[in-house]
């Protein structure tokens, strides 16, 4: 019994080096990805609301009242979060497949 547990224990610790690598990697490629699209993603808010400073009085007034900023704010971080979650675990998926 002693034998058969070190030798999964010794099993273990080999594959844990190649495991901790792969989630490493993967986590790296998920950080890297997120940082871009918040990036773009600003950007993009910042020329919104700039061309929506840019309207007229009366018509800002009723954009502010229908809270169409409030709106483009929760797209925005909707659209970041899923395309984190679908773009950035598929890379996660595709390095933990293809370095086995």
């Amino acid at each position: 019994m002693p034998a058969l547990a070190a030798a999964i224990i010794t099993a273990l610790g080999w594959a844990m080096r190649f495991l901790v690598a792969k989630v490493l990697l993967a986590l790296g490629l998920q950080m890297a990805y997120l940082v871009g699209m918040d990036a773009l993603l600003g950007f993009v808010i910042d020329q919104a609301f700039s061309y929506m400073g840019a309207l007229n009085g009366d018509v800002y007034a009723i954009v502010r009242r229908c809270r169409i900023p409030d709106a483009i704010a929760v797209i925005s971080a909707a659209a970041l979060v899923k395309h984190s979650l679908v773009y950035g675990a598929g890379k996660l998926m595709f390095v933990s497949r293809s370095a086995g």
